[in-house]
């Protein structure tokens, strides 16, 4: 014997089912898209030195890609204000983006002796 209740809610079931594990499976990529972007920046503003094109390129790309991130704009618009690409701005600056991504194991004066400071 059919019953259309048992047959339309086991339909409903599986449309919802399948429409929950897309929208997560498109919600996860989306935020593992965005890390990987925020990890090559930092790999790249750590690879390469001041001199070269590489890491203007990811300085550069740190408004776009840490848009939702305050406290690395803000230490972003410092060192553009500052027109001084090394000093403590800049370190700063960093500090800000290894913290931003819980990556902060190195020590202040780590970071500025990777400019030359002392």
């Amino acid at each position: 014997m059919f019953s259309w209740p048992v047959f339309l809610g086991s339909l409903f079931t599986g449309l919802l089912g399948v429409g929950v594990s897309v929208t997560s499976a498109i919600a996860y990529n989306n935020f593992a898209e965005r890390r990987r972007l925020r990890v090559d920046c930092v790999r790249q503003l750590f690879r390469y030195s001041l001199s070269n094109d590489e890491y203007f390129r990811a300085f550069n790309e740190v408004p776009i890609i840490f848009f939702s991130a305050k406290r690395v704009l803000a230490a972003h618009n410092k060192v553009i204000d500052s027109k001084k690409m090394v000093g403590e701005e800049m370190t700063e600056f960093l500090v800000a983006v290894v913290d931003e991504m819980g990556m902060s194991g190195a020590s202040h004066q780590q970071l500025m002796s990777r400019f030359g400071i002392k």
